[in-house]
């Protein structure tokens, strides 16, 4: 049996915090990237799972 290796979609950058775009609560978040867009993903407990988009991971993540 052979297992076929691919490419993830997005890769892990670093926890961090965001907010529930709901309510506005602070939230733990994941940033991870994909081609050329950060994407943060949160979880609120009341409203679940939410991912939007920021302009750019190097910017938004703070890499230089």
């Amino acid at each position: 049996m052979t297992v076929e290796k691919r490419d993830r979609d997005e890769v892990f950058i670093e926890y961090t915090k965001s907010i529930c775009p709901v309510c506005k609560v602070a939230v733990d978040a994941q940033g991870n990237g994909r081609e050329d867009r950060g994407y943060p993903r949160e979880r609120c407990r009341e409203h679940g799972e939410s991912r939007r988009s920021f302009a750019s991971p190097t910017i938004q993540m703070g890499c230089r």
